[in-house]
């Protein structure tokens, strides 16, 4: 999974649908990547949000 993230799947399947119609499980793997990617972003998004309010008070 973490290889993965080492790669910008959207560019992928970008270039992937540039040159070819992307079969149904491909586009339904890569999808879900995508998902997976978003998911891992929030919560580093409200992590980030959380140490920020953290340092604002005065607790870090």
């Amino acid at each position: 999974m973490s290889e993965e993230y080492k790669k910008n799947l959207s560019d992928e399947l970008y270039e992937f649908t540039k040159k070819e119609k992307i079969p149904k499980p491909t586009l339904l793997s890569m999808t879900d990547s995508l998902n997976r990617q978003n998911e891992a972003l929030r919560l580093i998004e409200i992590d980030m949000d959380l140490i920020i309010k953290k340092a604002k008070e005065g607790r870090v």
